[in-house]
C-alpha cells in the first residue's frame, strides 16, 4: 500500500474480516489502526498484526464450553 505523506488510508480490514467471520472465526486482534496516517518514512515499512481464533461450533465439541 502507498499514499501521499500525511494524507488518510482508506484501507479497512473490516471487510476481511466479516469474511473470516463467516467462516467461523472471531477476531482476536485487529492491529491496523482506523486513521492510518502515510508517514514520510519510505526506507521504514510499518507491520500491522491481526489474529483470529478458530471457533468450535457447539455440535462439535466433547461436551465443554467456551466462555
Amino acid at each position: 500500500m502507498s499514499g501521499t505523506t500525511g494524507s488518510k488510508s482508506s484501507y479497512s480490514t473490516s471487510g476481511s474480516i466479516a469474511d473470516y467471520k463467516k467462516q467461523g472465526y472471531e477476531l482476536v486482534t485487529d492491529g491496523y489502526p482506523a486513521d492510518l496516517t502515510f508517514d514520510n518514512d519510505d526506507t521504514t515499512d510499518r507491520e500491522f498484526h491481526g489474529s483470529l481464533e478458530a471457533s468450535v461450533d457447539a455440535s462439535e465439541s466433547n461436551g465443554s464450553t467456551k466462555t
